[in-house]
């Protein structure tokens, strides 16, 4: 009897320690990936990659100072005018937007496939006031 004890004993501690290293190696992992993608997003940016962040953020800022509502027409002819983004950004944007109306710069970047923060984009407040009314 106290052998079966022992025995039964033995298998549970075992199957204890590989339990807790299972339940473990998820979040361990969690961990390094977590700890990676803040090692990535803090890394310096190439002179490359600069130059593109700096071409996307003009562009960002252009899709913001339009008013809205705006048609994929006036947002296009309005790009076409703007001689500080390249000629193949204009394109990009004329080829990417969709033929619609649309109410904000957040509903312009969202069809353009970009991130939008919270305090980005155009509200119907500022709207408003981009308008005179």
């Amino acid at each position: 009897m106290s052998k079966s004890k022992f025995i039964l004993g033995t298998m549970l501690t075992v199957a204890l320690a590989f339990s807790q290293a299972a339940v473990g190696a998820p979040k361990a992992a969690k961990d390094r990936s977590a700890s990676a993608d803040k090692a990535e997003a803090a890394a310096p940016l190439d002179k490359e990659a600069q130059q593109k962040l700096k071409e996307h953020m003009k562009m960002r800022n252009h899709v913001k100072a339009m008013k809205y509502p705006a048609t994929k027409d006036e947002l296009v002819t309005a790009f076409k005018g703007f001689k500080d983004v390249k000629a193949d950004d204009r394109k990009w944007f004329e080829e990417t937007l969709p033929s619609k109306t649309f109410s904000s710069a957040e509903d312009v970047m969202k069809s353009l496939g970009w991130e939008v923060s919270p305090d980005e984009g155009t509200t119907a407040a500022t709207t408003s006031e981009k308008r005179g009314k």
